[in-house]
């Protein structure tokens, strides 16, 4: 199944898991999707984040102490 560039393949990590977010949804009268954007920490996003969003280019210098940077795909290697 090929997923559209909106769409995103979510897998919680038990059955439990998946059947409480459905039911907190469905309680709360919202969509799964409109559950999990709402209750995202949007509050404090990474710096590259933050400046990626305005219109900046990310720098090596951004991602050399950042502590994603051993785990990030997108992290800027020093040439």
């Amino acid at each position: 199944m090929k997923l559209k560039d909106t769409q995103i393949l979510l897998t919680f990590p038990d059955k439990e898991t998946a059947d409480y977010a459905k039911l907190i949804s469905r309680r709360k009268c919202v969509s799964l999707e409109s559950y999990i954007i709402d209750n995202y920490e949007w509050d404090s996003p990474l710096e590259c984040m933050q400046e990626f969003n305005n219109g900046k280019k990310v720098k090596w210098t951004m991602c050399r102490d950042c502590e994603y940077n051993e785990c990030c795909p997108d992290a800027v290697k020093k040439k």
